[in-house]
């Protein structure tokens, strides 16, 4: 891969030796650039020029599905088709997905952990996993959260985090003390940022505020068969993706110089003062 020269060479001055080739990272290396730049070392990786169609960027994306008993046979029919079109639209083979179910509080699953979309039998394992769903029970968000908390702790890699959670109904354990609210805030304090979809009547719009921590993240859709429509509105709100750079190659002696980044997603990432560098270096 083609990696942005002046990033590359400021990391051949404070890192060691790898003759694997294989990824590495620097964890919380801090860089004094400019926001745009550090923009460009939280997405890391190379600059590619991409269009319109699908995303291209590095990140980890976690689906976090109710399924409750409400849903029926429209969690088969109808969300996991939506989540198979998401996942396709996702053309980088390195971006990881996890898919991820909740309904009663025992009952949330992790049906596939993160995993690259260029490994294309897991990804089919795990829909598949999803497609055997007994759906049932109530819409305990809680527990499905607290899956996501657990795999952004326990990663090797430190990667800007999407978690889209959809569901058709009020959260049974949005007022509990460590329920979907406790979680959604832990999780957002690990660098995530969280998406909702609300499907039908029956959703609140000021519960899936507060979990998403942002009205802007809320779509509410009137009826579960109108998901494929909004599957580009989701592809566009959560993709973090640099596009171009400009200039794309500074003297190590100038890295105060102002570089412009062009791409999408910025706003959903981490504050710009704590930045983690990844890089394929070979």
């Amino acid at each position: 891969e083609a990696i942005y020269p002046a990033i590359k060479a400021a990391l051949a001055s404070i890192q060691s030796s790898n003759s694997s080739g294989k990824e590495s990272y620097i964890a919380m290396h801090r860089f004094t650039v400019p926001l745009t730049l550090l923009l460009a070392l939280l997405c890391g990786r190379a600059l590619t020029q991409t269009g319109n169609n699908g995303c291209n960027g590095i990140f980890d994306f976690y689906f976090v599905l109710d399924s409750s008993g409400s849903l029926g046979t429209a969690f088969r029919e109808e969300v996991v088709p939506f989540v198979q079109s998401v996942v396709n639209n996702f053309v980088n083979p390195d971006l990881r997905v996890s898919f991820i179910t909740f309904a009663n509080p025992g009952g949330s699953r992790t049906h596939l952990s993160l995993t690259r979309v260029g490994d294309s039998d897991s990804i089919q394992a795990g829909i598949d996993s999803l497609l055997r769903v007994n759906v049932e029970g109530n819409t305990n968000l809680g527990p499905g959260l607290i899956r996501v908390s657990d795999q952004i702790e326990g990663s090797t890699l430190q990667r800007t985090s999407a978690v889209l959670v959809i569901t058709d109904g009020l959260l049974s354990d949005f007022n509990t003390p460590t329920g979907a609210v406790f979680q959604a805030n832990r999780a957002r304090d690990l660098g995530a940022s969280i998406f909702a979809i609300g499907l039908g009547v029956f959703v609140s719009r000021d519960q899936l505020n507060a979990i998403t921590g942002d009205p802007a993240y809320v779509h509410i859709q009137t009826s579960v068969t109108t998901l494929d429509l909004i599957t580009e509105t989701i592809i566009n709100g959560t993709c973090i993706e640099i596009i171009s750079a400009s200039p794309d190659m500074m003297c190590l002696g100038n890295l105060a110089d102002v570089v412009t980044v062009v791409g999408r997603g910025f706003t959903n990432d981490l504050v710009a003062d704590v930045a983690a560098c990844q890089f394929t270096t070979s």
